[in-house]
């Protein structure tokens, strides 16, 4: 299983860390970015951000997941060809987030479908 490098800092203003309260979650997701609600227009910022740092980036899926109340998104990053952009050997770029909830633009985009493509 290929591991997760994260690429994304955030730009000015986006919260790196929540005033949530860490849980169990932390422990087996190292580096993640807590949030009470994760916005479409901050990860959209967020991967404008990062795109200068990653010049074979074509698009970014994300990849959303379920995690008791939460919800776990992921921001990967993807080459020409869809597949996604190693750093090393078995190392994915991407970046996780846990969310109390999506925004409403978020959700829409996402509907029933678990990962959506942004190019």
């Amino acid at each position: 299983m290929a591991q997760v490098l994260s690429t994304i800092t955030g730009p000015a203003g986006f919260p790196q860390n929540s005033d949530m309260t860490p849980t169990d979650d932390a422990a087996e997701l190292p580096g993640a970015q807590y949030v009470p609600t994760l916005k479409l227009a901050e990860i959209i910022m967020a991967v404008i951000d990062c795109r200068h740092r990653l010049p074979l980036a074509a698009s970014v899926a994300l990849v959303r997941q379920a995690r008791g109340e939460s919800t776990l998104l992921r921001v990967v990053f993807l080459d020409s060809e869809n597949e996604p952009i190693p750093a090393h050997a078995d190392v994915v770029m991407a970046t996780t987030y846990v969310a109390d909830r999506l925004d409403d633009d978020l959700s829409v985009a996402f509907g029933k479908k678990d990962v959506i493509v942004l190019k």
